[in-house]
């Protein structure tokens, strides 16, 4: 498929539970992709001890309309 009049943003939103350190980790490792993401926003969600909710939403940018073929 050829680039056809990007960059494109392409929004990705999810939510993931975990306790803290797991999140933190999971965080870090999305971080240290070779693939960038901008990060939009983060809210952290207090659920029962030790979980946490976090809603994260987050930006890639590509030179094709489609992402991930889609």
């Amino acid at each position: 498929q050829t680039a056809s009049g990007g960059p494109y943003v392409h929004p990705i939103e999810m939510t993931i539970e975990g306790d803290y350190l797991t999140l933190l980790k999971y965080f870090q490792s999305i971080e240290a992709l070779d693939w960038r993401f901008y990060w939009q926003s983060l809210e952290l969600i207090k659920t029962d001890y030790p979980m946490n909710r976090v809603r994260v939403q987050l930006n890639s940018l590509s030179m094709d309309r489609e992402w991930l073929g889609v």
